[in-house]
């Protein structure tokens, strides 16, 4: 089992080598991830506040 994961380099070596490269790919998935990752619950705070918004417009 242990010799499986030093032949395959393991999980920590391969995420530093996905970190570290500056691939273009690698750039461009990390983007994307950090983009959902912030964007899921920016959207759901902020998908119910139009109608908020335009009570408060039209309140004053």
């Amino acid at each position: 089992m242990g010799s499986q994961m030093n032949n395959n380099g393991g999980f920590r070596s391969k995420m530093e080598h996905y970190m570290y490269s500056g691939e273009k790919k690698h750039v461009m998935a990390g983007m994307a991830i950090i983009g959902v990752i912030f964007g899921i619950p920016w959207y759901l705070m902020n998908r119910g506040t139009s109608s908020l918004n335009l009570f408060i417009l039209t309140d004053h």
